[in-house]
């Protein structure tokens, strides 16, 4: 009896355990089926700790391992269930995703093309063996093998998955979409449709929809590795870090290596406040990227997308480039990688660039608003306004209530004058959904828009509505007061200024408006005061310092000026905006070469950036070292990284050959800077080399081969002057009529192309209506006094320089008043009036040959001919100086030193007003020598 009741216990208790263990295993598998993967792997690692050969345990542990990911677990799992006695085929599909997830591409289709298969379903075996082909880059061959399992099964979700990822890869979004759409619509779709449709809007730079499908997927499957990665990486570039944070944290619970979590968590954290722990993942970012193959990244671009994304905003614009170029030759037809492009160029200052990128995303989505807002950014930017206003309104039409649109709209309308449509349209723009920063942003440009129109009153008020909403605004009530000093009230500007800095005492820029004002009340002791009182509670505030340093500069207290000076650069020797204002300011005091020591240290210390080298170069340039120079701008040009760059460091080289007179060179890299970005300085500085050497005809064909960039007031100028020194005085009339009467400079220059004509009545007419508008301007007055000295009219022309040299008493004012002296013979006046000019500009040769004269009517001719012989050392191709120097020779009796002068004077090219009477003297005095 007690042996049957041993047995009948033993059966019993196998027989609990058996429904324990049944038990165990369904809790395991609901929890799969519900996506519950840590749980389901509590119950199953509980269930194969009691029965370590449950099959069925173990192949839901790998299953559960794929799901994760984790495919070299899972094949460790299937493998040892092969090595029991079960049948294998049953296996080989779980162990060919597991080979998959690990890139054992060739591994797979070794095992799939094996003869353990013909119990298992062909069109799962064809999905596997795409899957494996897509992943050595066959793709032909896997679309076979999709399209035949479609064809087998028209059923198979996952032969169409397939399908969608070949379009993806073709960056064919279109089709991708419309597959996954099928797909989706289905029952019960498989989650990776979600994230690759997901994938899809990303790319487009559709965010909401790409975050609409991966919370689709999640909704599903909370812990959906692929849709928590992409889910994440939306999260980041909106900007919401937190729920990024949350998503990576999870993904990373369930699988703890998964490299992209890894890697999203590195950007999140390179955005974080702490600098030391962003620039550990911003290394943590290089080096995964690195590490990631070839080939797993072509299929994941996404990687260089992030990557250039992050260093975007940690303004790394470098590493920015690179990455997104590396996304852009993986997937050229992505609208949001193109947009980060052109976002990158825009910030390096890089128009063309920008442009290009925006004009082949707009290609692919022509309605896509961020695109067109862009593009009319960037033509703003290049002072195209026509092309600007064109995009920005067809963005308007599109999205008629977005603000930032609307802010951008408002910019290119008040640059292209349209004021009143810029206010009707900042005035319209709804605020409420904006932050902070783009409100104050709209506001400011609201006032400016009113300044503009020179409606001060319309700004004010703008400015104290929002104080009145906002009274404790420092923001708001420092810029009431800077209105109502532009306004001219003191009283109330200084009034804003002193409550915006009591409200926040730390904002620096009140004081320093504040110490402006009251340098602009002639209370300099006081601004200086206030100014060095702050800097001696806040001595590392840089901006503070340096508007100490340029009040003291302002007043001519130069070395109080530099001492602030240094100050704010020590406060960071290692920031290079500081390194440079310290290094020109060393220049601004003749100190070159300690600016050139203070930018070598800063090089020697830092990363040797373009910037760095550009600056240095300049530095030899003032230094007066243009080999120097060019070799430094040579490194620069190396380090460039944008057409803008190349083009501004080749103007600089030419600029440097230009200095070293060597303008053969000059003419080549000025050329090379104009096909680097056709900028207006590079073709106005070729163009005024030309000129410097006489070579007007290349000047003119230079303007008109790039005339339509030379449309501003400035290069309109340059041309009329051009045609003038091609004798095109016509043409250049026409041309220069084109500019505002008001054009002092043009008005001049017709005048005197009608001098240079004889017309004297026409310049005189020109003159005095020029004159009718400015009465004062000094150009116009002695404009009209050369009329009458044309005229040989010498009071009125002497009455205009009496006058100017009441209001401005120039060197050149008062050398031509001399001049006009010595014509009604009054040389004690010429004398008195030509040594003014020569203290006042010892180096001008008009000046002493003016004084000579004087001297030499005077008859003091020993003390006329040194003035004469350094003028003459100034500027030795003076035919009219060598003639004088001969007739005072003359006077001194040395007519055979005088002889050499006349000759010289004769046979230059030179006209001067007495070059008969020289030829004549020259006669006399060779015939003199003859007898």
């Amino acid at each position: 009896m007690r042996t049957f009741y041993l047995a009948l216990c033993c059966l019993f208790v196998s027989q609990v355990n058996v429904v324990h263990a049944n038990q165990t295993f369904e809790k395991a598998q609901i929890a799969f089926q519900n996506h519950q993967y840590n749980d389901a792997k509590v119950y199953l690692k509980q269930l194969l700790s009691e029965e370590p050969n449950n099959l069925s345990a173990k192949l839901l542990m790998a299953q559960l391992l794929i799901a994760q990911g984790n495919g070299h677990l899972a094949e460790t799992e299937i493998k040892q269930m092969m090595s029991s006695d079960i049948d294998k085929s049953r296996l080989i599909l779980h162990l060919a995703q597991a080979y998959i997830l690990q890139s054992k591409y060739n591994e797979t289709l070794s095992l799939l093309a094996s003869e353990r298969l013909p119990n298992l379903p062909r069109d799962q075996v064809l999905v596997m063996q795409g899957l494996a082909k897509i992943g050595l880059g066959h793709y032909k061959l896997a679309k076979a093998d999709f399209n035949d399992a479609v064809t087998l099964n028209s059923g198979n979700l996952d032969a169409k998955l397939g399908v969608a990822q070949l379009h993806l890869i073709e960056h064919n979004y279109v089709q991708a979409e419309r597959v996954l759409n099928e797909v989706t619509a289905a029952f019960l779709p498989p989650l990776k449709a979600w994230a690759m449709l997901a994938t899809v809007y990303i790319n487009r730079g559709e965010l909401d929809r790409a975050l609409a499908a991966a919370n689709a997927a999640l909704n599903e499957n909370e812990n959906d590795i692929n849709s928590l990665a992409i889910r994440a990486s939306v999260y980041i570039q909106q900007d919401k870090l937190e729920l990024a944070d949350q998503d990576i944290e999870t993904g990373l619970n369930v699988n703890e290596f998964e490299p992209r979590f890894i890697f999203l968590k590195a950007v999140v954290a390179s955005r974080g406040g702490n600098k030391r722990a962003a620039e550990q993942a911003l290394k943590e970012i290089n080096s995964l990227i690195e590490h990631f193959p070839t080939s797993y990244l072509n299929q994941h671009p996404s990687y260089y997308y992030l990557a250039s994304f992050t260093y975007f905003l940690q303004n790394n614009l470098e590493l920015a480039q690179r990455y997104i170029t590396s996304y852009l030759d993986i997937d050229a037809k992505s609208v949001r990688a193109m947009r980060l492009s052109a976002a990158i160029s825009l910030k390096l200052k890089d128009y063309t660039s920008a442009i290009s990128a925006l004009n082949k995303a707009y290609l692919v989505k022509s309605d896509d608003v961020i695109v067109l807002t862009m593009l009319g950014s960037a033509y703003l930017a290049q002072n195209n306004q026509q092309k600007a206003l064109l995009y920005f309104k067809e963005a308007h039409q599109l999205a008629p209530d977005n603000a930032e649109l609307n802010l951008e709209f408002a910019k290119a309308l008040v640059a292209d004058k349209q004021l009143e449509l810029a206010i009707a349209t900042l005035q319209e723009t709804p605020t409420q959904s904006l932050n902070a920063e783009v409100q104050t942003e709209l506001q400011n440009l609201l006032v400016y828009s009113y300044l503009r129109r020179n409606d001060i009153d319309s700004a004010i008020s703008i400015v104290e509505q929002q104080i009145e909403q906002q009274p404790d605004n420092a923001e708001y009530i420092k810029q009431a007061g800077m209105l109502w000093r532009l306004k001219g009230d003191q009283k109330q500007a200084l009034s804003y200024l002193e409550r915006a800095a009591t409200l926040d005492p730390q904002d620096m820029h009140a004081h320093i408006e504040k110490a402006q004002l009251l340098f602009a009340n002639h209370q300099e002791k006081q601004a200086v005061e206030l100014l060095v009182s702050l800097a001696e509670q806040h001595p590392h505030n840089a901006e503070l310092l340096l508007a100490l340093s340029t009040k003291y500069r302002k007043v001519g207290a130069y070395q109080q000026s530099y001492t602030w000076a240094e100050k704010a650069y020590l406060t960071d020797t290692n920031n290079f905006e500081l390194v440079e204002s310290f290094a020109l300011l060393n220049v601004f005091l003749n100190q070159a070469n300690v600016a050139i020591d203070i930018v070598t240290k800063f090089a020697d210390a830092n990363e040797k950036t373009y910037a760095v080298y550009a600056l240095l170069g300049e530095l030899y340039r003032f230094n007066r070292s243009p080999q120097k120079a060019i070799d430094t701008l040579q490194q620069a040009f190396k380090l460039s990284l944008t057409d803008k760059q190349k083009s501004a460091n080749y103007l600089k080289i030419a600029q440097s050959y230009s200095d070293n007179n060597d303008n053969a060179n000059a003419v080549v890299y000025y050329k090379r800077a104009i096909a680097w970005d056709r900028n207006a300085n590079a073709i106005s500085a070729l163009i005024n080399l030309y000129r410097r050497n006489g070579k007007f005809k290349q000047a003119l064909d230079t303007f008109i081969a790039h005339q339509k960039l030379l449309k501003d007031d400035d290069m309109v100028m340059l041309h009329g002057q051009v045609l003038i020194e091609n004798a095109m005085y016509q043409q250049a009339i026409d041309v220069l009529d084109t500019l505002p009467k008001q054009q002092v400079n043009a008005q001049v220059a017709i005048a005197h192309i009608y001098i240079t004509q004889n017309k004297l009545t026409l310049a005189k007419e020109r003159i005095e209506t020029a004159l009718a508008l400015t009465p004062n301007n000094p150009v116009l007055n002695m404009s009209l006094a050369e009329v009458y000295i044309k005229q040989q009219d010498w009071a009125p022309a002497q009455s205009i320089y009496q006058q100017l040299i009441s209001a401005q008493p120039t060197p050149t004012v008062l050398n031509n008043a001399a001049y006009i002296a010595l014509q009604l013979e009054e040389y004690a006046k010429a004398r008195e009036l030509a040594q003014q000019a020569v203290d006042a500009n010892g180096q001008s040769p008009n000046a002493l040959d003016t004084l000579g004269q004087a001297l030499y009517f005077l008859k003091e001719y020993q003390t006329a001919l040194p003035h004469f012989r350094k003028a003459l050392a100034i500027d030795n191709n003076r035919a009219d100086i060598k003639y004088h120097i001969a007739k005072t020779l003359i006077a001194l009796n040395r007519e055979k030193e005088a002889v050499s002068f006349l000759a010289e004077a004769v046979n230059s090219a030179e006209s001067f007003d007495d070059k008969t009477q020289a030829i004549e003297l020259l006669k006399t005095l060779t015939a003199k020598s003859k007898s």
